[in-house]
């Protein structure tokens, strides 16, 4: 029995087939390829966007992060230096408290008489200076060369005044 096509009922010559040749097969095929032809560079074209866009994503994470980790740093220094200035604040702190308790003439009698083992000066042990007169000789030389290290306006404007 042969199996024939419902628009063919029947046979013409043999009874062998004879084979269909399907024309808009092989233009078709033709089409595909050139799609596919297309296809490919702009796939290729995609692909290179994508993986730009990716790269630039990538440099401006690493951008950023590496601007956090400088801000990072400045601030910890800023720290540091702001923990620094609060310890040499106490310690000036301390210091004028103790400049204070040295002050106190009282305090300052104490520490003579106790640790340095002084004694209260009587009227035997007073020596008296005259400081009306010149006991150090003034040295011109050392004038002359502090005249001589200013400029000229200074020396003009110093003889003005």
């Amino acid at each position: 029995m042969i199996v024939t096509d419902k628009k063919n009922y029947y046979v013409d010559g043999s009874t062998v087939m004879a084979p269909e040749v399907h024309i808009e097969e092989k233009s078709q095929k033709k089409k595909e390829k050139k799609v596919f032809r297309k296809k490919k560079p702009n796939n290729s074209r995609k692909k290179l966007s994508i993986i730009g866009k990716i790269l630039t994503v990538f440099i401006v994470g690493t951008i950023i992060i590496g601007r956090y980790s400088k801000i990072y740093n400045m601030q910890k220094q800023l720290n540091n230096i702001n923990n620094s200035i609060v310890k040499l604040n106490k310690e000036n702190e301390n210091l004028k408290v103790e400049l204070l308790k040295l002050n106190n003439i009282k305090s300052v009698e104490d520490i003579a008489i106790g640790k340095l083992k002084m004694s209260v000066p009587t009227k035997e042990n007073m020596i008296y200076c005259d400081m009306s007169k010149e006991i150090f000789k003034l040295n011109k030389n050392a004038n002359e060369e502090k005249n001589k290290n200013k400029g000229v306006i200074a020396n003009f404007l110093s003889k003005l005044y």
